[in-house]
């Protein structure tokens, strides 16, 4: 097993602003801009090559904003509401294009896919809604588990679509025909967050039991490591450029840091030895740039890390 490298952490930026908790966190493909939302129903645009505590608002609706999404190109960017309500933002100009709400449950997550010009709604109650990313206009519907639709990911190959469901499931399906391939419990009670190996080989996943669990896709998805990684929730994994690490963020305030082979744990962030988050920490993101990492929380606040690594 590898040894525990030195890590040296540091808070860059705080990023004040949204009057309640922050669920929904993007970064531009250029890594210029971090979009963001939340209880407040508000989405903000956050230049980052700036250091300013305060965004600026692109939308305001009367209900909570769990997700946000951009498409690679930087033409749109898509939020989803608790109310069903997705809408498309136009980038450049900053003006709401057009919304799409068929189903009145809560829309938990967003993905596009680029290689199909798609754009993928994951809705409480395990609907997925599939629309044509440029006009909105619906290409399916369909009901995919009996828990929510809480995270998705694109397969290495692009042929699959990965889901995490609040009914403990993975659910692997078929992009093309929709056909759901592989089921399988993962977590207890709930599936949070999924992230995929930088080599395309290990599926990570993170849930309600506190626990990160590797499943190894070449041999078909059989579970490969198990780690007892928080005390609550694992609301989300990011994997960090070059692959060798990849980081956590919980309910129980902390972001943590791991050997991406060994699977390891490194570091610990958290508000005590950090100056850290002092609730929930939601959403994670790593940008390429300069290795550094942005955290979002219940706490109302976003925080940009930079991290170091000292073989």
């Amino acid at each position: 097993m590898a040894g525990r490298k030195q890590f040296t952490i540091e808070r860059q930026q705080i990023y004040r602003g949204h009057k309640g908790s922050v669920f929904g966190l993007e970064i531009s493909a250029d890594e210029q801009w971090m979009y963001t939302s939340g209880d407040d129903g508000v989405v903000a645009a956050w230049d980052l090559r700036l250091a300013r505590e305060e965004g600026k608002g692109l939308l305001k609706v009367p209900h909570a904003i769990y997700t946000l999404v951009t498409d690679q190109a930087g033409r749109f960017l898509m939020a989803g509401s608790t109310d069903g309500t997705v809408y498309q933002l136009d980038l450049k100009t900053g003006k709401l294009l057009q919304q799409y709400r068929k189903w009145n449950h809560a829309v938990y997550g967003l993905k596009v896919d680029e290689s199909r010009n798609r754009l993928l709604i994951l809705y409480a109650e395990g609907q997925l809604g599939v629309l044509q990313l440029d006009n909105f206009q619906e290409i399916g519907f369909q009901r995919i588990d009996e828990g929510h639709l809480r995270t998705c990911l694109i397969g290495p190959d692009s042929r699959q679509y990965i889901f995490g469901t609040s009914n403990r499931h993975i659910v692997v399906m078929d992009a093309a025909s929709g056909e759901i391939q592989r089921k399988w419990l993962a977590h207890d009670p709930s599936v949070f967050c999924l992230a995929m190996h930088q080599d395309g080989r290990y599926l990570l996943s993170g849930g309600r039991d506190a626990q990160i669990k590797v499943w190894d896709i070449k041999q078909d998805f059989r579970e490969s490591k198990r780690i007892a990684a928080h005390m609550y929730t694992v609301n989300d994994l990011a994997i960090f450029q070059g692959g060798d690490f990849f980081a956590s963020a919980s309910r129980d305030k902390t972001i943590k840091l791991w050997d991406a082979y060994a699977f390891d744990l490194q570091k610990v962030i958290d508000h005590e030895r950090n100056e850290s988050h002092t609730h929930s920490v939601n959403r994670i993101k790593c940008l390429i740039t300069d290795n550094s990492l942005i955290s979002c929380s219940d706490d109302r606040m976003l925080m940009r890390w930079k991290v170091e690594v000292q073989e």
